[in-house]
Order: C-alpha cells, then structure tokens, then sequence
C-alpha cells in the first residue's frame, strides 16, 4: 500500500512514531505497523480468555471466603468489605458497572452480569493490599502452583501477583487502545524492542499454569501457536535499525 495514502487513513502522528523507530524508511514503516498489529491481535485473544478466567477464579474464591453469593453488591453497602477509603477505588467500580447496567435497562442486580461488566483494573486491584486484606487474605488460593518462596529477593506473595498483573493489564490496555507494543519510548528516541511484550506474555501463561491451567491447552483452543507470536516478535525486531558500535 502507498504511504501517502495510508498515512491519510490513519494520521501522520500515529504512523510517526513508526518512521522514527526505523530512520525514516516508509516501507519498513508500514511493516513495522502491520505487524504491531498482527501482534496484537494473537495477543488479545490470550489476554481476553485469561482475563475471564482470572474473574472467576477470585469469583469463587471470595464466595467460598465470605459464603455470599451476591458478594459485589454487599461489598458496597455500610458495612461491607470495600465499605472503607482504602478500597474506594473498588467500590466506585461496581458503583459504575451497577450504573451502567441500568442505563442499559440490564438487571444491575445480577451478579453474573455485574461481574462481567467489571473491567481488568478492577481484578488487578483485588490484590492490592487493602483489597487482598478486606478479602480474607485468600486470594493467592486461585494459584496453588505458584513457585515456593526460596531466596529472600524473591517472594510469591500478594504484592508479586499484583505486579504480574499489572504488568498484563498495561499490556491490554495499550492494545485496546491501538497503541503500539513493539517500541517503547527514551527521552525523544524511540525504539524497536518487544522485550517487554514477551514478558507480559510470558507472565500470563505462567500465571495461567500456577492457576492449575493447561496454558498449552488453553492456546490450542484458541489456535494460537506460541511459535508464531514469537516469529512476528522477530520479525519486529529485525526491523530495529542498524546501530554502530
């Protein structure tokens, strides 16, 4: 495809950072850009299904803790677990589901429909420390494969799931949002690297398995070869321009 033409269906600044990140070269733009996109398509579909299955397992988990079915809708009311500033952040995100379940004249009162209405942020801060400690501290139940701590650099408590987690909620986040995840930026330079891309992808399926999850399984499933994400990772990289010692 032209560039001149392309770069009118998608915007000169969007395609700018593309022909930064390979010294101007319009061809290899374009490719850096379509597989960005391929990327994140094979990408998204892991993040969807891991996103799903992360909000059933606490799902389950917390109904187990707290013997409440409907634990979301108690959570909000005087008294319950997220009734306190420092789980604000978790209230107001039901609050708002609640609310935009009914001015889709959904039923707000269901809990499959609000705990689907619930975004990854949400699931995320479920293991930060105020939300871990309002939910009985049972949430690393969901991942009884996890690594034993062994060194004192290293512990797979609450706090590490939530980086891990964070670090794939970025991932999605700028995939939702048709940003790039094969550059990053420095100062005014900006770089090829899917460096941190792997590793987001690498966090899933390792949460996925300390879950108790096949992730082989799960990615046959869903036709995704992880051969092929790294292939287009490669491919990206390739593109990464020559630099002089």
């Amino acid at each position: 495809m032209d560039y001149e033409y392309f770069e009118q269906l998608l915007s000169r600044p969007r395609l700018q950072r593309y022909l930064d990140a390979v010294c101007q070269d319009k061809e290899k733009a374009l490719l850096l850009y379509a597989y960005n996109i391929q990327l994140s398509q094979q990408l998204f579909a892991v993040i969807a299904m891991f996103e799903v299955i992360l909000r059933n397992k606490i799902n389950q988990c917390i109904q187990t803790y707290s013997g409440i079915n409907h634990w979301l809708h108690q959570a909000i009311q005087k008294g319950g677990m997220f009734d306190n500033v420092d789980c604000e952040y978790c209230k107001n995100c039901i609050i708002e589901a609640m609310n935009k379940l009914q001015k889709r004249k959904e039923n707000a009162t269901s809990h499959d429909k609000l705990l689907a209405e619930l975004h990854f942020g949400f699931w995320r801060y479920m293991f930060e420390s105020a939300q871990f400690k309002a939910t009985g501290q049972s949430l690393l139940k969901i991942a009884p494969k996890r690594p034993k701590t062994t060194t004192h650099t290293q512990h797979y408590n609450q706090k590490w799931f939530a980086k891990e987690l964070k670090k794939i909620n970025e991932l999605r986040n700028r995939i939702a949002h048709h940003e790039t995840i094969c550059m990053y930026k420095k100062g005014a330079k900006t770089s090829i690297s899917t460096l941190k891309t792997e590793k987001a992808y690498q966090t899933i399926l390792n949460l996925l398995n300390y879950m108790n999850i096949d992730s082989n399984e799960l990615l046959k499933y869903l036709n995704i070869d992880s051969k092929n994400i790294f292939e287009i990772c490669n491919h990206i990289n390739a593109l990464k321009p020559f630099q002089a010692a």
